[in-house]
């Protein structure tokens, strides 16, 4: 699962129940989820893509970080705080 940003993404994590413990870091900010905390993320207004709106999202998302430092921070400050949960 993967959103336009950190807000949006943390949002709905929250409230689909998962677990911030999952967040993925690399590559594109995502979680891993199930089929159903698919399914209660599409009923709560998630949007399903296919491969090409995927890229799209990734290729927003990266200008978007490279441009909005605040959003950098709120990625880097919730990867720090996830690194140190796990340890």
């Amino acid at each position: 699962m993967l959103a336009d940003s950190m807000a949006e993404l943390l949002a709905m994590a929250d409230t689909i129940g998962v677990d911030r413990k999952w967040f993925q870091p690399q590559s594109h900010p995502h979680f891993d989820i199930c089929k159903s905390k698919r399914a209660l993320a599409v009923k709560a207004g998630a949007i399903e893509v296919d491969r090409l709106t995927l890229v799209d999202v990734k290729r927003r998302y990266r200008k978007k970080w490279f441009a909005d430092l605040d959003e950098r921070a709120r990625l880097a400050e919730f990867s720090n705080l996830r690194e140190k949960e796990s340890l």
